[in-house]
């Protein structure tokens, strides 16, 4: 694959399936061209994200649905917003902005509340076969539980 191509293969999870209108616990696609789930990620998948549930997150095409499924839940409104992608070493990074409203289920601990919430992170994903394998990155939790005055020892998070 051509680094347009993996690049293309993240941009498509965090814009096209990530982001926009949900329902019940799954993207609703855009378009017949919209990908799903398991169009993006290989069977085998693993999530190394963090912060992660306290029993981590769950492998396969299982774990990229508990992802979606953990912030869409309690995000409904989530939009991803990339602000930078390159890739080093065979895998794509994504610098982005995600923002949403807290109207959904609590998360990682917290109760729903109705404000605005917005954080940056950084996405790692290897691709293989035009499928991503792997995910590591980080966002900035810290920076929401304080947006949200919630003390950190409250937050059910990893």
């Amino acid at each position: 694959m051509t680094t347009e191509e993996q690049m293309e293969v993240a941009r498509r999870w965090y814009l096209e399936i990530l982001s926009g209108p949900v329902g019940d616990d799954t993207a609703v696609r855009r378009s017949s061209s919209a990908p799903t789930i398991d169009q993006v990620f290989a069977a085998d998948y693993t999530n190394h994200v963090m912060p992660a549930p306290k029993d981590g997150w769950k492998s396969g095409i299982a774990g990229a649905r508990q992802v979606l499924k953990t912030y869409r839940s309690s995000f409904p409104d989530l939009k991803v917003e990339i602000e930078r992608q390159w890739v080093e070493d065979g895998k794509v990074y994504t610098r982005y902005q995600v923002s949403g409203s807290h109207t959904g289920k609590t998360f990682f601990g917290v109760s729903a509340n109705g404000k605005h919430y917005s954080v940056s992170g950084l996405g790692i994903d290897r691709i293989e076969n035009g499928k991503i394998v792997s995910s590591w990155g980080s966002w900035d939790m810290q920076s929401l539980i304080e947006q949200m005055n919630v003390p950190k020892d409250s937050a059910e998070i990893t």
